[in-house]
């Protein structure tokens, strides 16, 4: 139905709109869209159309190969750091630029940074929560998805650096145990079997059958979830070795 992978991002809007109608809590994309592309407005618009929080990934990069917070093309960016930041910040993962969704993805939709480098072995045994980049520091994408999940503002996210990130609100307190690097151990529990794992195509074609015959199909139930997007079929290049496999699909 859509064709060899990659698809046209003119796809991905319209899937944000169909997803929008089983009413996800978030949608977030483990998939980089850092280069430029003729059908941007198309996905951004879907997003919007969504009425559903999204966020897209980020990365942090060395100086040449990106661009600085304070640059004027990111002044309606999404972008806000955390400010309440205690203990040594030099242990952070730290990049003097970023690599993030060309406008007017930027301005649709949050970003969360990806940066999960793999540790001596290989293996990736940490996850960062935050990264620094000249000198803000930054929730990344699993922690931006937490954020949007309980309605937080970065005012209400303290990391404690060697102690915890604490998510705080009237309705919410979560204490998530973190590294001096802001990095938490990776519980791994799960191999892909045992998520709720639906194929892109199959979900975009059976929610697309719905609106357009106005019949009862089945489709994912997926009200007040986090929807995360990545690549899970084989030869595709968002792998790596984790306790399950010498090839894991690392948006697990």
């Amino acid at each position: 139905m859509l064709g060899r992978w990659p698809w046209g991002r003119a796809v991905h809007g319209n899937f944000m709109q169909l997803v929008g109608l089983t009413t996800p809590s978030v949608v977030t994309w483990d998939i980089l869209f850092d280069d430029p592309s003729g059908q941007d407005e198309q996905f951004a618009n879907g997003i919007r159309r969504s009425k559903t929080d999204v966020v897209l990934g980020g990365q942090g990069v060395e100086a040449d190969l990106g661009i600085k917070p304070d640059d004027p093309a990111l002044k309606h960016f999404k972008l806000a750091p955390l400010t309440r930041i205690e203990g040594d910040q030099s242990a952070i993962r730290s990049e003097a630029a970023m690599s993030v969704p060309h406008s007017p993805l930027g301005e649709a939709a949050d970003i969360g940074f990806v940066d999960t480098p793999p540790g001596p072995d290989g293996f990736r045994r940490e996850a960062p929560l935050v990264v620094k980049i000249a000198g803000n520091v930054y929730p990344t994408l699993a922690l931006r998805s937490l954020m949007h999940y309980w309605h937080l503002t970065p005012d209400q996210v303290t990391v404690r650096l060697g102690d915890a990130v604490v998510l705080e609100s009237s309705f919410v307190r979560r204490r998530i145990p973190i590294d001096r690097t802001g990095a938490f151990v990776i519980n791994y529990r799960h191999a892909l079997d045992g998520f709720l794992n639906y194929g892109y195509g199959e979900t975009y074609a059976s929610l697309y059958q719905r609106v357009q015959n106005r019949k009862k199909v089945e489709i994912p139930q997926l009200t007040g979830l986090i929807v995360l997007l990545g690549q899970t079929a084989d030869g595709l290049s968002d792998f790596g070795p984790t306790p399950f496999s010498a090839l894991t699909p690392l948006v697990l």
